[in-house]
């Protein structure tokens, strides 16, 4: 329903007697014909509308069908309403199943709009993906200390201080996958207790197997020392 009330009136014109009675409708005195409504009833309509009430209600329908929500992938991505002039930050699970959504305010952007987002979500032991857009220092550290979540974002050219702390972390010091060299003397085949946990070599890590690289140092995000 791009363009609102006007969409919604064309729908309703496309009801057939049978589906106005359904739902409803009330019959004309005079001809004794089921009304479907008008423009301007579906724009008084929408202006009352509660939208929490209404996000609400979306969010507990899916589950009634599926049960609790399992994933434990929040995708937060930002979009434009065609023809509507607002935009719009939506989070959503791996499965598609939506999770709930803010609109961005007059003069701003999706990225406090996205954080306003996931302050209410629930993201203990959650990975939220997000583009480059939310690869900020406010938004990590929000998912990852206020919220027990962790975070995996897209850096782009335009960070360069960032994208070059990358490539330090990855390129210049001892990053293993399975963690730190086995020390000397240890048996042999025997594994570090970093395996599975690479953070021990990024300077101020602290190891916490389960947890993404970073799931406790705010991430390279914002660390350019």
């Amino acid at each position: 329903m791009r363009k609102g009330p006007d969409d919604l009136a064309d729908y309703a014109d496309t009801l057939s007697q049978p589906q106005l009675r359904a739902l409803n409708f009330r019959r004309d005195q005079h001809t004794g014909l089921y009304r479907c409504p008008k423009r301007t009833t579906f724009v008084r309509l929408l202006a009352r509308v509660d939208a929490h009430v209404l996000e609400g209600i979306l969010l507990e329908w899916p589950q009634r069908l599926t049960g609790p929500i399992q994933d434990n992938v929040v995708i937060v991505d930002g979009k434009k309403m065609r023809h509507g002039r607002v935009e719009m930050v939506n989070a959503s699970n791996g499965q598609g199943q939506f999770l709930g959504g803010v609109m961005t305010e007059t003069k701003s952007n999706e990225i406090p709009a996205a954080r306003q987002l996931l302050s209410r979500l629930e993201l203990g032991g959650k990975i939220v993906l997000s583009d480059a857009a939310h690869t900020q220092v406010e938004t990590g550290q929000l998912i990852l200390y206020e919220k027990g979540g962790d975070y995996l974002m897209t850096v782009n050219a335009n960070q360069p201080t960032l994208q070059k702390t990358l490539q330090d972390l990855f390129e210049k010091q001892v990053f293993p996958p399975s963690g730190p060299a086995t020390p000397s003397g240890a048996e042999t085949g025997a594994q570090s207790g970093l395996v599975g946990n690479s953070r021990g070599a990024v300077p101020g890590g602290h190891p916490q197997p389960g947890r993404l690289p970073w799931g406790q140092t705010g991430g390279p995000i914002g660390n350019t020392g």
